[in-house]
């Protein structure tokens, strides 16, 4: 890769792979609840626990010109979790981008 190769996500990826989180979040508990209430917006709830969260899909800001496209987890008292859904594809360019450059 050179200088001007960014590395970028269609909106098909970036759906795809926010939609495989949400499917897969809390996979492994029973009595899993996943609505959507707005396009991009989930709630979560397990039947029979106090457990309700939000998971929005959002772009955080630009890291060095890469969109980090975000799941984000919100609890009901504020507290919220960034889930990078492209952490291995930013990793593995930023790798590439430091090579071609002779920083590693």
């Amino acid at each position: 890769m050179n200088e001007s190769n960014l590395l970028t996500f269609s909106d098909e990826e970036i759906l795809k792979r926010y939609e495989l989180f949400v499917g897969n979040f809390l996979i492994d508990e029973e009595k899993v609840n996943r609505k959507e209430i707005l396009p991009r917006l989930w709630s979560i709830t397990v039947q029979g626990k106090d457990f309700n969260v939000t998971i929005e899909l959002k772009n955080i800001g630009d890291w060095y010109g890469v969109a980090q496209w975000c799941a984000v987890v919100r609890e009901p008292n504020g507290d919220q979790s960034n889930y990078l859904l492209f952490e291995r594809e930013i990793e593995e360019w930023a790798a590439e981008q430091r090579k071609s450059r002779g920083l590693e």
